[in-house]
């Protein structure tokens, strides 16, 4: 059976309360994960948390929480960095070869799973508590008063080792810059949009795969090092690894479910239901002057969106 033209159904029938939807989505989806990174950054704050998180008896002769402080090997700065490279690059590579719907649910989808991620494991972190190996270092521990003596912010973030943040941003990054480029240069080769996308080929597949894993070396240096500044155990390292790990499948699950929602409702991208609404607005306003009111022209778009599923010619596949 012939492919449907993508944008058929949408530019059928007039203004339909399925492209408002598509409009209306946007500003959400960008809020949505913007408050999500607020609210970690406010449970990330010590002198509203420090009330909040519970301290776990230690004993100043623990040999497991006694490294001494040292500088992070890799800053969260460059954590940031490399997370704004990932959604500017796999998100552009995405509309260059796949297709403009792809990269607009990957970022979003990305941005929302970033977002929740930072949450989940500032979450647990102040649930959980856990010493860090250098916590006595942080602590300043004073055996005249029997307290810890020390900044406390210091203190606060000694108590913050469970699991690694690191850990599970640097995997996170590096899975979705691994796994795009596997999707876009290996699995989804069939599809690149423009004819000379096809020079490209005269790499193999095991090179492109040899290429699609670089970016995991970064994310298992960086775990690496969380144990070697003493920041954490190795068990956070890997928990937090696990967790971003997790976090970026489901990105991708989510774009591919995304963009399969999107082929069957016959739209490229959310932004070209903007256009397409102001073309169905005059297609209103000419009903309007044919007799037709405005209301009867929107029941008709409702009972159109409603049977458009059942309409709707199978894809060939």
């Amino acid at each position: 059976m012939k492919p449907q033209n993508p944008e058929k159904k949408l530019t059928e029938g007039p203004l339909t309360f399925r492209k408002m939807r598509l409009v209306f989505q946007l500003p959400f989806d960008i809020i949505i994960p913007f408050v999500f990174l607020f609210i970690s950054l406010i449970m990330h704050q010590p002198f509203i948390m420090a009330s909040v998180v519970v301290e776990r008896p230690f004993s100043p002769m623990d040999s497991s929480i006694s490294f001494p402080l040292k500088p992070n090997i890799v800053s969260i700065a460059w954590l940031i960095v490399l997370i704004i490279i990932d959604f500017l690059v796999v998100p552009l590579l995405a509309y260059l070869f796949i297709s403009a719907s792809y990269a607009y649910a990957l970022f979003i989808n990305g941005l929302t799973m970033v977002s929740l991620l930072n949450l989940a494991v500032q979450f647990m972190k102040v649930t959980a508590a856990r010493l860090r190996p250098d916590f006595l270092s942080r602590c300043d521990y004073s055996m005249r008063y029997n307290k810890c003596m020390g900044d406390p912010s210091l203190i606060f973030e000694g108590r913050m080792s469970f699991p690694s943040g690191h850990s599970a941003s640097s995997m996170f990054a590096s899975f979705f810059l691994a796994i795009g480029i596997y999707l876009i240069f290996i699995h989804r080769y069939d599809r690149w949009r423009f004819q000379w996308q096809g020079a490209l080929t005269v790499l193999s597949r095991s090179a492109w795969l040899s290429i699609a894993s670089m970016p995991l070396f970064f994310g298992t240096f960086v775990a690496i090092s969380r144990t070697l500044d003493n920041s954490h155990h190795v068990t956070d390292v890997m928990a937090g690894s696990v967790i971003g790990i997790a976090f970026i499948v489901m990105t991708y699950v989510l774009t591919e479910r995304a963009e399969a929602r999107a082929c069957a409702e016959g739209h490229e991208t959310y932004f070209g239901a903007v256009r397409l609404i102001c073309t169905d607005i005059l297609d209103t306003v000419k009903m309007m002057h044919e007799g037709k009111g405005p209301k009867e022209g929107l029941l008709s778009s409702v009972q159109e969106c409603r049977d458009m599923p059942a309409n709707m010619p199978e894809q060939q596949v």
